[in-house]
């Protein structure tokens, strides 16, 4: 039996009871947000605060995000940038995958992609090779 990391996503989500952070709620919103037509990064960072990056609007739902107890301005400000390159970079490998990915079985491979990943890899300059690289792993996709 494969044991999952709780830090490491490696599953977790998919298999375990999904946490409150944000990585969840990102994952959660671009399978709404496709189901509703297609996935917009913009659409995201307004849920959350931050359509006007690096400025961050209060009220947003990263706050919920903050922890208790809270982190600090400065770490929060790291969440910040990390939340708006995953989305980012979401958007980017959705619509240049956009073909296979709107389809049943691309968006059942794609969320499974995704709880393997942390937040800091999505948010990352490879997070499309990670994300083509275990999609390729599907037979479906």
């Amino acid at each position: 039996m494969t044991e999952f990391s709780p830090t490491k996503g490696g599953g977790y989500h998919l298999y375990g009871a999904m946490r409150n952070n944000i990585l969840d709620e990102l994952i959660a919103d671009y399978i709404g947000i496709v189901a509703a037509g297609h996935y917009e990064a913009g659409w995201f960072l307004r849920f959350t605060g931050l359509e006007n990056y690096p400025l961050y609007r209060d009220g947003g739902r990263l706050e919920i995000y903050r922890g208790n107890p809270s982190l600090s301005d400065e770490a929060f400000r790291v969440l910040q940038t990390l939340v708006k390159r995953a989305a980012e970079n979401l958007a980017r490998f959705d619509r240049e995958n956009r073909m296979h990915l709107h389809k049943p079985a691309g968006q059942t491979a794609l969320l499974a992609a995704l709880t393997r990943l942390t937040l800091e890899e999505l948010a990352g300059e490879e997070a499309g090779i990670y994300l083509a690289r275990s999609l390729r792993l599907k037979k479906n996709f």
